[in-house]
């Protein structure tokens, strides 16, 4: 029987519209469970890169766990959706397009400590430089709560003024490349959430409705809209005597390894940089149209668009140990193209810098043959003391649109661990739109793929040049356990 939440009345009373439109459900016999996201409003080209206030999880599901037994999440999907009255319906990339999201979920007073935390450090408080991140700040104890690469680390730190805070996480820098292909993990794997009470999102959005010619002929491709990639508009304010964008100090940093330092990657350098995350603040509108007060910019109300984020979520009670000893939680690691852990001499090393600039090809190159590749070796981890074998359940990589091939490779045997199959849409149906990257389909290990930590992968992704796209990502997500030796 699926039963309807009645937690959304707190925030129902002030929104009554939206909840008439949709509401969180729960249906025990499936294991699943359905939350929607506060209405995101956003304009032509505008962004919303910022979290939301906490959403209250289903009433029964909350009481289901009240006895203190772990849930643990098996499968999750995410999207992005519209109403038109109660009737739900999924919203097209070439309207509004979800350039990553992060996820928190935990008990009540959890999520109010992350988003409380928050506060201090991004728009929700006023702060125009939430994703700041200074020169002599340690890239490794860096603290962005909107990064699942430091999510941990965040979350330490909120830990220290409330010991209570736990959380669990997902999403990253999963976009809406992904919007076909759920996090499905094999048993008994799966994410552990503490206390499932409330979630709280981080969602970046942007709308790009009427940046891309989806009216389509029998032989016409469309161009996927040039702000999924987020052009810095001349609005954007660059200091390069500062290292700023708009007064801020670009976070991540900029660090990209020697082989695209040596090809003078412009995404690698503030003074060379012309497009990406870094100009992709909340607010932002990339028309070169000015934020005001309003919101409206002399436009009409109905040029708004309203969308929301929609998560299902499968689970299991589980036990928190395996047989052997073994715990089942699922832990995610981050592998980026642009890093470099491999380099004895420590300051020859790379943290990543997320994104990368792939280059027209060179004039008069035939079309089949504009191919920008990037092959990187990496080490699982960066071991220093204490060796680990890790078990790998499930691997997914990020690519944007554009992108051709995108491998994960054992570098020392040269054995094919993941080559992700990449959809490109074929029509203007919401989740087949043609000319986008709709699908990355992951590679899910059962039994699980043991590596040891030391172990050096390849990662190989190819972009098509024919024109050059900025703020591009290529990065490996693994959801692993990992036991000392």
């Amino acid at each position: 029987m699926l039963r309807k939440s009645s937690s959304l009345v707190i925030w129902c009373v002030a929104v009554v519209s939206i909840c008439l439109a949709q509401q969180n459900t729960y249906d025990p016999e499936r294991r699943m469970f359905t939350v929607y996201s506060p209405a995101i409003e956003l304009l032509p080209s505008e962004i919303h890169n910022k979290p939301t206030p906490v959403v209250p999880l289903p009433d029964q599901l909350v009481r289901d766990f009240a006895d203190g037994a772990q849930m643990m999440i098996t499968n999750y999907s995410f999207d992005v959706v519209y109403f038109q009255g109660t009737k739900e319906y999924q919203m097209p990339l070439y309207d509004v397009y979800n350039h990553h999201y992060i996820l928190y979920m935990g008990s009540n007073e959890s999520m109010a400590a992350i988003y409380d935390y928050m506060k201090g450090h991004n728009p929700v408080g006023g702060q125009p430089c939430w994703h700041e991140q200074h020169p002599e700040d340690d890239a490794e104890s860096a603290c962005r709560l909107d990064s699942m690469a430091s999510a941990s680390r965040c979350l330490a730190q909120v830990q220290k003024q409330d010991a209570s805070t736990s959380a669990a996480s997902f999403g990253g820098a999963a976009g809406g490349e992904m919007r076909n292909n759920p996090h499905v993990f094999p048993g008994p794997y799966g994410i552990p959430v503490p206390n499932p009470q409330a979630l709280m999102p981080v969602l970046h959005f942007i709308n790009t409705r009427n940046t891309t010619a989806h009216e389509l002929l029998p032989d016409d491709l469309p161009l996927v809209s040039p702000f999924i990639q987020c052009p810095c508009t001349p609005e954007r304010k660059f200091d390069y005597h500062n290292g700023t964008i708009d007064g801020c100090v670009p976070s991540p940093k900029f660090s990209c390894n020697e082989w695209f330092e040596n090809s003078r990657n412009p995404g690698c350098k503030l003074e060379t940089y012309t497009a990406g995350y870094r100009c992709c603040e909340d607010g932002v509108f990339l028309n070169g149209r000015s934020h005001d007060p309003q919101g409206l910019n002399g436009l009409p109300t109905s040029a708004r668009t309203t969308a929301y984020a929609k998560m299902e979520f499968y689970f299991r009670r589980s036990p928190t140990v395996l047989d052997a000893g073994h715990s089942p939680a699922l832990v995610q690691f981050t592998l980026d193209v642009t890093a470099d852990n491999t380099a004895v001499e420590k300051s020859k090393r790379s943290v990543g810098n997320i994104e990368y600039t792939v280059p027209k090809c060179p004039a008069g190159t035939p079309p089949q043959q504009c191919i920008h590749e990037v092959s990187t070796v990496v080490k699982l981890f960066d071991v220093t003391k204490d060796m680990y074998e890790v078990d790998v359940v499930h691997i997914v990589g990020h690519v944007h649109s554009g992108a051709i091939r995108h491998q994960f490779i054992n570098a020392t045997s040269g054995q094919m661990i993941c080559d992700a199959a990449l959809t490109y849409g074929q029509s203007d149906q919401p989740g087949d739109e043609r000319g986008y990257l709709v699908g990355i389909e992951p590679c899910v290990f059962d039994p699980p793929l043991k590596l040891d930590a030391a172990s050096e992968v390849r990662m190989v992704t190819a972009y098509n040049n024919t024109e050059e796209i900025g703020g591009v990502m290529a990065l490996w997500f693994l959801m692993a356990t990992y036991t000392r030796t």
